[in-house]
């Protein structure tokens, strides 16, 4: 009797796993475009000019007295008063101590050379203030504005002046110590303008905020994390999340969360892989101004030319109404409080203000695998056993062996029953078999006939495999991708060393360099040996031809090509973490481990295989 459960379980389960590796990898989450936008009219009467133009200048300046603790370098911008670049002066780019100086300090937001897009600049998306220069309409984002000379120390402010009486000042302002700092936007009708200039401003004027345009997510940090941009509603307690999509610059952008019925939106922003830039605002005023949060996807290709990197294309937007105030009466300025710093939650849950952004830390914690709900929460709860384990051992490498073990100790005997239990059926079935044949045999020309006698044949002998035969590969399969996702997740493995020449469990092993990008089905190709994956799939080899082939034709064919599963596996896994890539090592020396106990205590399965060892 063919063992039907087995047959169509393990190829499903193994088809299931193979997907979701896959997708991590070629995955494109950005394929549905966004429809064009009715084109704006510009009302020729609104076209103003900047009473002082200024011209394009960069300014750069550190906030924080030493390295190894909170604060930022900031390169500012002339164009639209915005940010160019910050660094994290506590964080680096390399895990290599001896390069932990100025010069290897993290850079958070990146600038995009070709799409020319700041940070935390003002767009005035209606063209209510077209910008007339050279002949040319400008945006308020694209003109440059007037450095403001007289600031405090630990402030920088723009200025742009326009002909038409309205002023705009962005001022930042640092702190000492702290992994935030804010944005301050203040509107004023001067009551002044210049000839021909028209001075009927409205009472307010809505315009778009944008923040950290380029969140830095490089390749080798990527491993399928899409930078995201979120929204939590005020009183909320589940984030609003939208990732990019290839929409060229110019064209609609899609809502994350809108202002509906009078709630406030109490903060949002967007994450990479291992940090993020959140936003919230400094008071009510602020918070009442907010309309809405928006993703921008920062345009890919224009006109066949690279413009922007895939995983770091996506920016959060936020649509503001904010009051014009007059000269000389109350002033009008929205202020918003931008952390930007880790996805950490021992960093979150140091500071009272920063506590309730946590959920920011889960996002990456999404299996995307129907076949494992729950996968969340495990891997939440795997990462708080993990990190007790590094408690006690100070080594992530050696508390990821530590999880392993533990894990697959837990399930041991689960497994040992299954065993048990499979080799009972298996000792019967050879039993048996001279009379299934003989029943194939003589309705050979009957196959309906057939099946109909072996059915009662298996009736009659209470001849079933096991119902839990296949219990421990659901068990494991969600196991298996919570720790997947909370080792590819979490910042505490990143620049985390084990030993030798694994420098990073939150990268490749990378143990010799070898140049060969050119192999797009390993990821970023073979410019690196990584040890880890090779010998994980050793290890997984010997596991299946460890296993006795089926007497079976049909299981027998079966069994032999998922012999050579590990080696195709390890083609999507070959440029993953190495703290994934060491589980899974030490996974499959457990189960060697447990295939000799269960040979020694129940002897050798001859006629049944089981699956490829998670």
């Amino acid at each position: 009797m063919e063992n039907r459960v087995s047959r169509f379980i393990t190829p499903l389960l193994i088809a299931l796993l193979a997907y979701l590796l896959i997708g991590q990898f070629f995955g494109d989450k950005s394929k549905q475009q966004v429809p064009d936008t009715a084109p704006v009219v510009i009302d020729p009467a609104n076209k103003t000019t900047v009473v002082n133009p200024a011209g394009h200048s960069l300014f750069e300046k550190s906030f924080g007295s030493e390295l190894d603790k909170p604060g930022f370098d900031v390169a500012f911008h002339t164009i639209g008063g915005g940010i160019k670049t910050v660094q994290l002066r506590d964080f680096y780019s390399t895990p290599d101590s001896k390069l932990h100086d100025a010069e290897h300090v993290y850079r958070v937001i990146e600038y995009e050379e070709n799409s020319g897009i700041l940070s935390f600049v003002v767009d005035d998306f209606a063209w209510k203030f077209p910008i007339e220069d050279g002949g040319e309409l400008w945006s308020t984002d694209k003109i440059a504005w007037t450095r403001v000379q007289d600031t405090p120390e630990r402030a920088i402010a723009y200025r742009l002046d326009l002909a038409n009486g309205l002023s705009l000042v962005k001022t930042y302002r640092f702190f000492e110590g702290s992994r935030h700092f804010q944005v301050a936007i203040r509107l004023e009708d001067r009551g002044t303008t210049s000839t021909g200039e028209d001075s009927a401003l409205p009472a307010t004027w809505t315009y778009r905020l944008q923040s950290a345009s380029v969140l830095s997510n490089p390749m080798d940090e990527y491993f399928g994390n899409p930078a995201m941009v979120f929204a939590m509603p005020e009183g909320g307690d589940a984030l609003a999340m939208h990732g990019p999509r290839n929409a060229p610059e110019g064209r609609d952008i899609p809502p994350v969360l809108r202002r509906a019925d009078g709630a406030a939106i109490a903060w949002c922003g967007q994450s990479s892989r291992f940090f993020t830039c959140i936003l919230w605002p400094d008071d009510a005023t602020t918070g009442q101004a907010i309309q809405g949060v928006y993703v921008r996807s920062l345009p890919k290709v224009d006109n066949g030319v690279p413009k922007t990197k895939a995983f770091t294309n996506v920016a959060a937007v936020l649509e503001m109404s904010q009051r014009i105030g007059k000269a000389g009466g109350e002033a009008s300025e929205l202020v918003f409080n931008c952390y930007l710093g880790p996805k950490s939650r021992d960093v979150l849950e140091s500071d009272p203000q920063y506590a309730r952004f946590e959920p920011v830390c889960d996002i990456d914690l999404q299996s995307g695998c129907y076949c494992a709900p729950g996968a969340s929460t495990l891997a939440k709860l795997l990462l708080w056993v993990l990190k007790l384990f590094h408690g006690i051992v100070g080594n992530w490498g050696v508390a990821i062996i530590m999880l392993t073990i533990c894990v697959r100790g837990a399930m041991l005997p689960l497994m040992l029953r299954q065993g048990k239990a499979m080799r009972s059926y298996s000792q019967r079935m050879s039993k048996l078999k001279p009379e299934m044949d003989r029943i194939k045999k003589r309705f050979e020309k009957d196959p309906q006939r057939m099946n109909k006698e072996l059915m009662a044949f298996q009736r009659e002998h209470k001849l079933f495999p096991p119902l839990m035969g296949c219990l421990p590969m659901f068990l494991t399969m969600p196991v298996f991708i919570g720790l997947f996702t909370m080792l590819r997740a979490s910042f505490e493995l990143r620049h985390q060393p084990f030993m030798l020449w694994i420098k990073d469990l939150s990268l490749p092993d990378r143990a010799m360099h070898l140049g060969i990008t050119d192999l797009p089905l390993l990821g970023n190709g073979l410019e690196y040996l990584n040890v880890l994956p090779l010998i994980m799939a050793v290890l997984w080899g010997l596991n299946m031809f460890g296993q006795p082939l089926p007497e079976d034709p049909q299981q027998r064919s079966m069994q032999r090509m998922m012999r050579f599963m590990p080696f195709v596996f390890v083609i999507f896994l070959y440029n993953y973490a190495s703290g994934l890539a060491l589980y899974m090592c030490v996974s499959a020396l457990w189960t060697l481990f447990e295939q000799r106990i269960q040979r020694k205590r129940y002897g050798d399965m001859a006629t049944a295989g089981s699956p490829m060892p998670l």
